[in-house]
């Protein structure tokens, strides 16, 4: 069967495209959607390569929102001031995959597969981000966090295109960090992911704090119980509570690794709240992408 190739330079090209073309698929990166192509789980009729669209290939912060384009690598993540100073942020960019995977893939995509084990897109989901998708019919803008199904499963249509992922601007009273565990130490699919992002008074205690989960549950979640769980105290004792508290949020299935999940996800949740809390010390991050 022959595949036909669309290259579009504007978004509202490739949005009419993908209406109008039945059976065509988006590629981005397409580090995840050529395996499923050459795996043949699926045959699309045509392939529309989005990375020609300028529009969506910037990192800007305009002091409301940061946005990412829905072209941006995590190369370019790697790169930009803007994200570098999102330690956590930072931390989970330079965790994707190899150098050359970076080079390609995206965080959009990360988060449109929706794997229980992508670690962007968990980082993502505790700074609150939100979706703008794009089709013919206009823009839709969706919280992260109400798009997932199910595992490999979203909300995002068919004919939907995220144009940039957006969340808050981040002051020097906030903080994020990140913590991975998996059985190697580089190119392993995460086996635990936690991120964190705290918010805290002039005294350092947390005034409120969102923790996110992946690899534990079909899709990655919030752990609001331990964010609860720690309003009102310092950086020692948060970490030493998340220590001890294993969050009922992380629904842990039955598999081989069971047992290391149990071991690990607390230590996962306070390497990323630790992180997060010299954060806003210092007022800054000094975790650059590139040096991940």
């Amino acid at each position: 069967m022959e595949t036909n190739y669309y290259h579009p330079r504007e978004l509202e090209e490739a949005a009419a495209l993908l209406e109008e073309q039945e059976g065509t698929v988006l590629v981005n990166g397409g580090s995840d959607i050529i395996l499923s192509i050459s795996a043949g789980k699926i045959t699309p009729t045509g392939i529309i390569d989005i990375r020609g669209i300028k529009s969506m290939n910037t990192i800007t912060d305009d002091g409301q929102y940061v946005h990412i384009g829905g072209n941006v690598t995590y190369r370019q993540m790697q790169d930009s001031p803007v994200c570098g100073r999102i330690g956590g942020l930072a931390r989970a960019a330079g965790s994707v995959g190899s150098p050359v995977i970076r080079m390609v893939a995206t965080p959009a995509g990360n988060i449109a597969t929706a794997a229980p084990s992508a670690d962007c897109a968990s980082m993502m989901l505790a700074l609150d981000t939100e979706l703008v998708l794009v089709s013919v019919r206009g823009e839709r803008i969706v919280r992260q966090k109400d798009i997932y199904l199910g595992a490999y499963k979203t909300d995002i249509q068919s004919n939907e295109i995220i144009k940039e992922m957006r969340f808050p601007s981040p002051g020097p009273d906030k903080g994020s960090g990140y913590a991975r565990f998996s059985r190697r130490k580089s190119q392993d699919i995460a086996k635990v992911i936690a991120g964190a992002v705290v918010t805290v008074d002039k005294k350092g205690r947390c005034l409120s704090a969102v923790i996110s989960l992946g690899a534990l549950n079909a899709t990655a979640v919030l752990a609001p119980s331990i964010g609860e769980r720690i309003k009102g105290l310092g950086r020692d004792e948060a970490i030493q509570l998340a220590l001890k508290f294993f969050p009922r949020e992380a629904g842990l299935r039955e598999s081989y690794f069971k047992r290391y999940k149990e071991e690990t996800t607390c230590n996962a949740i306070a390497e990323a709240l630790d992180m997060a809390f010299a954060e806003t010390e210092r007022g800054d991050s000094c975790y650059a992408c590139g040096s991940l």
